[in-house]
């Protein structure tokens, strides 16, 4: 993967549950030109079928422009689907922002997430967050799945339901590693090389144009960066 030498413009942690990505959120929000919000209950993927409703729609009942006021579908081909795109990624980045420190002028904007692995479309939506995103990092962040399914927040899952979610954990990264293959901002960090081998870590950061030093993961290992789980308020996995 060639090195970047300009930071880039948005990111995206990308991961399940328990995996350590709290960590990685301060890790890269020790930088004054980085932003990272947390997790928002997934509601870019929810623009993301909203985009393929519109697309889906429009392929249905065909274009005519002629439509009047009279027809159910007036003004539909007005819908530009790039313009849209734009407006889209526009209010990502202002919800994004808006939880910004004051005096914090961030080049670099983003969030992390943990519901994708429950996708089926999981590689098409990830598509769609390249092209909404312009110049994005994407950071996958893998851990090793017998201890995330022996957290407390699978605590009260049943063997054969752990059993399905470690496979719906595995192809997540299958696909995960597949997509970073061919995008020259797309890496996969490991949990365990926090601690085990941090240089690693921070070597591929570089990669994708974000600039760490060993200072700023050992002090952030210092702090406690997690959530407390409890019955009532494990995520939706929608």
């Amino acid at each position: 993967m060639p090195t970047h030498l300009q930071p880039p413009r948005h990111l995206l942690i990308l991961t399940y549950g328990r995996s350590g990505s709290t960590l990685l959120q301060g890790l890269l929000n020790r930088s004054q030109t980085v932003h990272v919000a947390g997790e928002n209950g997934d509601f870019v993927y929810h623009l993301f079928k909203a985009h393929q409703v519109i697309e889906a729609t429009k392929i249905q009942v065909g274009r005519d422009p002629s439509r009047t006021p009279r027809h159910p579908f007036f003004g539909i081909d007005a819908i530009d689907q790039e313009r849209l795109r734009i407006d889209l990624a526009r209010a990502v980045e202002r919800q994004i922002v808006a939880s910004c420190p004051a005096g914090k002028r961030p080049h670099t904007v983003g969030y992390k997430e943990i519901r994708y692995p429950y996708k089926e479309d999981l590689e098409d939506y990830l598509h769609f967050l390249d092209i909404l995103l312009s110049d994005c990092a994407f950071l996958f962040l893998f851990r090793d799945l017998e201890r995330v399914l022996q957290s407390g927040m699978f605590a009260n899952l049943s063997e054969p339901q752990r059993d399905n979610l470690r496979g719906i954990f595995l192809r997540f990264e299958n696909t995960a590693t597949t997509f970073s293959i061919d995008h020259p901002r797309a890496t996969v960090l490991r949990y365990e090389d926090f601690t085990r081998n941090p240089l690693k870590i921070l070597g591929q950061l570089s990669e994708v144009g974000l600039s760490y030093d060993l200072n700023d993961l050992e002090e952030v290992l210092e702090l406690p960066h997690s959530y407390t789980w409890s019955n009532n308020n494990i995520p939706s996995k929608s």
